[in-house]
């Protein structure tokens, strides 16, 4: 599963492994490294809820 953050002009999109807890970087466009970080921390400290979210959106499928 993936996720899409835009902040101003910039843009980021992270890959989540829920069940290994980690979570890769595609790509980031106009997003500081402070940024990037927050966004990291937060879909982290969110992770299970996003999960479930997902799955409650699209299914099983991650």
């Amino acid at each position: 599963m993936h996720v899409h953050v835009e902040k101003g002009s910039g843009e980021c999109k992270f890959w989540l492994y829920p069940d290994t807890y980690e979570i890769e970087e595609e790509y980031a466009y106009g997003m500081s490294p402070g940024n990037r970080r927050e966004v990291r921390r937060i879909l982290m400290i969110n992770l299970d809820q996003l999960a479930a979210a997902w799955r409650k959106h699209f299914g099983a499928q991650t």
